[in-house]
């Protein structure tokens, strides 16, 4: 299956800085509208504001299934659908195993694993 990005629907995760924000500046270019999602919204909307009217920011916070619905329900109010969705959220712990806290490694999983499986 191929997607015309000349009028496709993105929802990106963590698109507030980096590889996010550079793939939606991509995806744009190519003409896709572009639902910018980031935890931190101030992010979001300064790269949503950046792309201009084919974007639309939304705080996210994968972890929150009602958030991850909320992106979805804001590209198809606003676009009318979703054609690719970008998991770009991902975390990491520094440090030896043994000294990494159980909490540190539940984030881990909740991030980089039920945030993709939750989209």
């Amino acid at each position: 299956m191929s997607v015309d990005l000349s009028s496709a629907i993105a929802v990106i995760t963590g698109a507030g800085s980096g590889i996010g924000r550079a793939t939606a500046h991509s995806l744009a270019r190519r003409g896709t509208r572009v639902v910018v999602t980031d935890i931190d919204a101030d992010r979001a909307t300064t790269v949503a504001a950046e792309i201009g009217e084919q974007a639309t920011a939304l705080r996210c916070d994968v972890t929150s299934l009602a958030d991850l619905e909320a992106a979805r329900d804001l590209a198809r109010d606003r676009f009318g659908r979703v054609d690719v969705v970008m998991n770009n959220v991902g975390v990491l712990a520094v440090g030896a195993v043994e000294d990494i806290p159980l909490e540190a490694w539940q984030r881990i999983v909740d991030i980089n694993l039920l945030g993709i499986v939750a989209q």
